[in-house]
């Protein structure tokens, strides 16, 4: 392959690649090191690459054509399905011509919570092992070539007597084992804690999944963007929306309440219209706290629906609700069972309150289905506890 940028031309950009380490056959890679990158070059993609157009405007959202979304860019059609990608002065990047977006609806609500939009680089955090596993699959699905890096920050105990060192060791071996995630040492940064009560100690640390391509964090928000004007402007289908608040919630939601309250929320900016745009499109009843303050000004709101929100939609919500993050969705159904409401659904317990009865009653709650999904919550529960999955 050549590459052609007037008024000069970059020969044998195809290189041959060994790995010594374990002595694979060598294969042919780009290598685009030698070409500058210039938002004023004029690209031409010769022999087997074929410039693709990004004037083609499409909306099948489940064959999404990506080249559409890079309008100041130049794309090179590379196999059937994959291009590379010139933009700028970026490095460029090579992903498929063309992806399912609504394949990419749950990730892409993870990242909106969770992930980078601003700076140099595109990044990721994983709570648990299962998050790093799943952001990962869907980063490779979206972008063709792992350049990923990984950095952790874990909270150590005053009870934990082990060594800085043996940590780091036992992290780097427990995210191998649990995510097949290569995390080097120095990369690890401990926190010294106060005391043993930590509200929201992670046993595994905080993983930082990273590409310092910008063009990978560009690629992230013109698609993020693309879905939630979809959902906003387009989306006819429940399905899709609740996979976008799913997401959210896997990304930073929270479980609130205890033995007498009991919700589940979201904490975002001010300016955030998005999250309650999708509470009030699929109906559910929800309650905005604009009170958070920091350094005596506002510095968000928290959006939050409780309990007969959730046992209206009890049947999405028990098999989609924090999937990736065990901890927090054990504490879900642990909260959930306790309440008097839920109680007397399971037959627990043979009154309620004049309220919540009539709330039952108005919408047919007190049904096989119902007592069918709270039992399975209770068994997964009980298994999860007795497995130590937390």
């Amino acid at each position: 392959m050549d590459v052609n940028i007037h008024p000069k031309r970059f020969p044998n950009t195809m290189r041959k690649y060994r790995n010594r380490s374990n002595g694979t056959k060598a294969k042919k890679i780009p290598c685009l090191s030698d070409v500058p990158r210039s938002s004023e070059a004029r690209i031409k993609l010769v022999k087997k690459v074929e410039k693709l157009s990004s004037t083609i405007k499409e909306e099948n959202y489940e064959d999404f054509y990506l080249p559409q979304l890079f309008p100041d860019g130049i794309m090179g059609k590379l196999h059937e399905n994959e291009m590379i990608i010139f933009l700028g002065n970026h490095v460029p990047i090579f992903t498929p011509i063309r992806i399912n977006l609504l394949e990419f609806i749950h990730y892409f609500g993870c990242y909106y919570a969770d992930g980078t939009k601003k700076g140099w680089a595109w990044r990721i955090n994983a709570s648990t092992p299962e998050q790093a596993v799943y952001y990962v699959e869907k980063y490779n699905k979206l972008v063709v070539g792992n350049k990923l890096v990984y950095d952790l920050t874990y909270s150590k105990k005053p009870s934990d007597k082990r060594k800085q060192a043996q940590i780091k060791k036992d992290l780097v071996k427990y995210w191998k084992e649990e995510a097949d995630v290569d995390i080097e040492e120095k990369r690890i940064k401990l926190r010294e804690t106060k005391h043993d009560n930590v509200r929201k100690w992670n046993k595994c640390g905080s993983l930082g999944i990273k590409d310092n391509r910008n063009l990978v964090m560009e690629i992230h928000l013109r698609v993020m963007d693309t879905i939630t004007n979809y959902l906003k402007n387009k989306c006819i289908n429940d399905k899709d929306l609740w996979d976008f608040l799913f997401g959210i919630l896997e990304g930073d939601g929270f479980v609130s309440g205890g033995n007498s309250s009991f919700g589940v929320g979201f904490a975002t900016n001010l300016n955030d219209k998005i999250i309650e745009r999708l509470l009030t499109r699929l109906g559910i009843q929800h309650r905005i706290d604009k009170s958070r303050v920091k350094d005596g000004v506002y510095a968000g709101i928290t959006l939050h629906f409780g309990l007969f929100e959730v046992l209206l939609n009890l049947k999405r919500i028990s098999e989609s609700l924090f999937i990736y993050y065990p901890k927090r969705r054990n504490l879900f159904i642990e909260r959930l069972l306790k309440q008097s409401t839920i109680e007397y659904l399971m037959k627990k317990k043979q009154t309620l309150s004049a309220f919540a009865n009539s709330f039952i009653l108005a919408n047919n709650l007190n049904n096989e289905e119902t007592y069918t999904l709270l039992q399975e919550l209770d068994s997964e529960f009980d298994n999860r506890i007795s497995q130590n999955i937390y």
